[in-house]
């Protein structure tokens, strides 16, 4: 029998660098290379727009956002104590990453951006349409 380790290559952004740093550091994982993907790490998708438990999810994520900020040291003990990471490796992504300060909508533009790099990748093509049956909530229609 043979070991096989697992290779992988990873997007550079901070979220996968730092959740996948401790199988680079025991060797389990080796870097391949860097993959950089035009959205953001994390999106929220719906069937239902109108429905009004988003308005509610989404006053509850700015509301947790607003709280990890303002509770750096709970926020580092949460990260190292859940998510395995060191406390340097938890101060080190705290400064590389970005919270939105309201989750609520999707900006067109990324969209946009992301389906001509997919459509690049000969993942989507003409058929699969665009940012108008994407996008249910427009950032700039907040508020309304």
């Amino acid at each position: 029998m043979f070991k096989v380790k697992r290779i992988m290559g990873y997007a550079d952004s901070s979220q996968l660098q730092f959740t996948t740093k401790k199988f680079y550091d025991n060797g389990e994982l080796k870097r391949v290379g860097d993959i950089y993907t035009p959205w953001p790490s994390w999106m929220i998708a719906a069937r239902d727009a109108k429905d009004k438990k988003l308005e509610v999810m989404a006053e509850k994520l700015n509301q947790g956002v607003q709280y990890f900020r303002e509770h750096q040291e709970e926020s580092v003990e949460h990260i190292v104590g859940t998510m395995e990471y060191s406390q340097e490796d938890a101060n080190a992504w705290l400064k590389t990453v970005k919270f939105s300060d309201n989750v609520r909508g999707v900006d067109s533009g990324v969209v946009e951006h992301t389906i001509s790099i997919l459509k690049k990748g000969g993942v989507l093509d003409d058929n699969n349409g665009g940012v108008e049956g994407m996008v249910a909530i427009n950032r700039a229609q907040k508020g309304q």
